[in-house]
């Protein structure tokens, strides 16, 4: 954010925006990894419904900055600095985070696992979910190293296909359409297209909760199941 806030031409306007699209792809990957090995498996659903709420409620959020400070004058470098704001907040926080159990164990370090079992669970939980997570990667040890081979057999090949398949809907129902170009199309018959991007992006919000109410009480087949119908 601080490379594009401060550019003064296209080449590191565009540098910019490559190391912020690296980082957005990598933490989005790794949080929902970190959340599901460190989250009670009562909470893992929940969490990652939270995990989505905050997105939506950060495109709200930028949306209507956007939409105060994109027409005065060197607007964008503002937003461009608030965007600073939350990144700067994760980088003081994570600190005093606790380590990944499963990744400590996977990497030899077991007492660190088991103590950082115990500063999250009860001690009993923490003895439990050791051992499993123990035997898991005596497991996934004796298995060897997966091959590339193994995507395209059986169950993970399954999984890939309804991976792929949910994406695709989620892409071609037209929702990234509208994200991208509404503004544009709501323009061209009459409406502000700063308030429209701000409105779309509240339904956006508020179309979360329903998910984090429903993951852990209905299941999360059948909401894929009717948000498949829906789609």
């Amino acid at each position: 954010s601080l490379i594009q806030g401060t550019s003064s031409g296209a080449t590191q306007l565009l540098i910019g925006r490559f190391v912020a699209g690296m980082s957005i792809g990598l933490l989005s990957s790794v949080i929902v990894l970190y959340q599901s090995e460190v989250a009670p498996a009562s909470m893992r659903g929940a969490l990652s419904t939270l995990y989505q709420l905050g997105i939506t409620f950060g495109i709200l959020i930028a949306a209507y900055i956007d939409q105060l400070l994109v027409d005065r004058p060197d607007g964008w470098r503002h937003v461009m600095g608030i965007i600073c704001i939350p990144a700067a907040l994760l980088i003081v926080g994570m600190p005093f985070m606790p380590q990944s159990p499963r990744w400590l164990v996977q990497v030899g370090r077991d007492q660190e696992a088991l103590e950082v079992l115990r500063t999250i669970r009860s001690e009993e939980e923490a003895t439990q979910e050791f051992a499993d997570i123990q035997l898991e990667h005596k497991l996934t040890v004796v298995a060897g190293v997966p091959r590339w081979s193994e995507l395209f057999q059986g169950r993970v090949a399954q999984l890939i296909v309804l991976g792929i398949a949910l994406q695709l809907l989620q892409q071609l129902v037209g929702m990234n359409a509208f994200m991208y170009f509404g503004p544009k199309i709501f323009e061209s018959i009459g409406f502000s297209k700063n308030v429209f991007t701000t409105i779309n992006n509240f339904i956006n919000f508020i179309s979360t909760f329903p998910a984090i109410i429903l993951a852990d009480r209905v299941g999360r087949r059948s909401l894929m199941l009717w948000s498949a119908i829906g789609m």
